[in-house]
């Protein structure tokens, strides 16, 4: 056994950087190895402390690596297939603390019991949520699908289910609430973007971030507050003080980055999230934009953004901009020229990390910022929910589903499926939309009924000179709208005279100008033509007449109409 031949389970085509730690599925082989340090574990190998390789484990480890090899060739990110190794390597650590070698024959059982356990954790234990626990198993199964051909997966066969999205908040508060938080934290990325021009970051210490709130942030980087330190308080020795006063003034006088990298990627974590705010790029893609020499071209209320490149000046938009954020663009990119020229590094978003390289392919998580808004008091908003709040805005004030995937760079099935979120005034609007288009019956703000859906009053042809103009909001001008039409009912014969006892009690607390006592001409013009109307209905028939007569004996008993009932209770109230 311990002369087998173990074949290269590295992955040479994986983008590293300096201090990463290449993946090895060699370690899975060995119990123990699963859950060893990933920097230490081959050292240990090599040493024979974890023992001899299983053998049984070998065909399986082998399958696994070709999937891991073929997610890489087909182009998949390198975060995601990092993120399967990873959950690969808590199987087999699951499988080394409860007595299992995984093979081809016993993978699909182990991988059942590992489920088991990852569900204990998530509804017993309650150190992993429910969320983690099914994406962790969905890795896994990800790669034994492969492994198997098993084209529906194991997951499904397993207890474990996707949690419940909590439903979408549709109320009129919602949204208004979620833009609010957005904009304050946009408020607070513009304000430390403020606060970390070149003269700061070269500055003495402390760099103080100053927002419009009033309050401030100290940053010390690296070191601690005066206060804090019990040299500079006069408990310790003198010597002591002296070396701790020679080191600080050392450090303090030190701005290069080796010592200032901290503060200048807390900017430009703060420039990536406010660029991809405005453009909705991918976090990935944004990571991976190259600087040069930028030129512009107007299009519209936006901006095309193309990179001159050595040689020719042709070539497509690398993004769209809106036009008032070019400014703070270009000042960004006259920032980080002389922090970190070109030649150094030609990446838009070239974070500093003193004696490291990071990998082609890394991208930022933004621990810098995440801090900063806990001291704040303010919610954080990632990558993510900045380009699902800028979608959905888009979405709202262009009503253009195409328009804005172009603008998304998504397909429409993918804006509508992931990235649309319901909006109380939108649902609002259409529902209204919808039955004005749908409704024969359209109800009028007054008595009656109309017969235009497009809402577009139309006077009468011999409307009263001082008679109310239609304008479908009050109910006075609906009697003299062209649409307006009587209903053949006893109801609309009872609205009517409530509304005409209304305007009586309207006139008779009506207060003319001085030495003028003619009464309100636009309140007689409706009592008049009230009264017309009534009088056809008694003229008209025996049936009509009995309803006008019913709906006065209402009215004098103090019977209104619900429709005028609330408004002429306020009025004889408030006489």
């Amino acid at each position: 056994m311990s002369k087998i031949r173990i074949p290269d389970l590295t992955f040479p085509s994986f983008a590293y950087g300096t201090t990463a730690c290449p993946h090895d599925l060699r370690i899975l082989l060995y119990r123990g190895g699963a859950g060893t340090n990933s920097r230490t574990v081959s050292e240990l190998i090599e040493r024979g402390t974890l023992g001899q390789p299983v053998v049984q484990r070998l065909p399986l480890v082998r399958r696994l690596h070709d999937a891991v090899s073929a997610n890489l060739a087909k182009g998949m990110s390198q975060v995601t297939v990092q993120n399967r190794i990873w959950a690969l390597r808590g199987f087999f650590r699951w499988c080394d603390e409860n007595g299992f070698d995984p093979s081809i024959e016993s993978a699909e059982q182990a991988y059942y019991g590992w489920t088991e356990s990852l569900l204990h954790r998530a509804r017993i234990v309650g150190d992993l949520n429910q969320r983690s626990a099914y994406r962790t198993a969905g890795e896994v199964d990800a790669l034994l699908s492969i492994v198997f051909d098993a084209r529906q997966g194991f997951r499904r066969l397993t207890r474990l289910r996707a949690p419940n999205s909590p439903p979408s908040a549709l109320g009129p508060k919602a949204d208004k609430q979620n833009l609010e938080d957005t904009f304050e934290f946009g408020r607070v990325l513009f304000d430390i973007c403020e606060s970390l021009p070149i003269e700061a970051i070269r500055g003495s210490l402390p760099i103080v971030l100053r927002f419009r709130t009033g309050r401030q942030l100290e940053e010390w980087i690296g070191l601690q507050p005066p206060g804090k330190i019990k040299a500079l308080n006069g408990q310790s020795d003198a010597h002591n003080t002296r070396v701790v006063i020679r080191n600080r003034a050392a450090r303090e006088a030190d701005t290069s980055l080796r010592t200032r990298h901290s503060v200048v990627n807390l900017r430009i974590d703060c420039e990536l999230l406010i660029f991809i705010a405005q453009t909705s790029m991918n976090l990935a893609q944004a990571c991976r934009l190259r600087r040069g020499k930028f030129r512009y071209q107007s299009d519209g209320e936006d901006v095309l953004v193309y990179r001159v490149y050595k040689g020719r000046r042709a070539g497509e938009a690398d993004f769209r901009i809106f036009r008032e954020y070019r400014s703070l663009f270009d000042r960004y990119v006259a920032w980080l020229d002389v922090l970190i020229p070109l030649e150094e590094d030609d990446r838009l978003f070239p974070y500093v990390y003193p004696g490291a390289i990071p990998s082609n392919n890394s991208v930022s998580k933004f621990r810098s910022i995440h801090p900063r808004c806990e001291r704040l008091g303010i919610k954080y908003f990632g990558p993510q929910s900045l380009r699902k709040t800028r979608i959905n805005w888009l979405l709202r004030r262009s009503g253009d589903p195409a328009l804005t995937a172009e603008m998304a760079q998504h397909s429409q099935e993918t804006l509508i499926r992931v990235y649309r979120q319901p909006n109380h005034q939108i649902a609002a609007r259409e529902i209204t939309r919808f039955h004005q288009l749908t409704d024969p019956a359209i109800a009028p703000p007054g008595p009656g009924a109309c017969i235009e859906m497009r809402r577009n009053p139309r006077s009468i042809t011999r409307k009263p000179e001082n008679a109310p103009t239609p304008d479908c909001v009050n109910p006075a001008g609906c009697l003299f709208c062209d649409f307006h039409r009587d209903i053949e009912t006893m109801e609309y014969v009872w609205s009517l005279l409530s509304y005409c006892q209304l305007k009586i009690i309207e006139l008779a607390r009506f207060a003319p100008p001085s030495k003028n006592d003619t009464a309100h001409p636009a309140i007689t013009s409706v009592i008049s033509r009230i009264s017309a109307k009534l009088k056809f209905f008694e003229e008209s028939s025996a049936i009509r007449s009995q309803w006008v007569s019913e709906a006065r004996n209402r009215v004098l008993e103090g019977r209104y109409h619900e429709a005028w009932d609330g408004f002429i209770q306020c009025l004889e109230i408030d006489a």
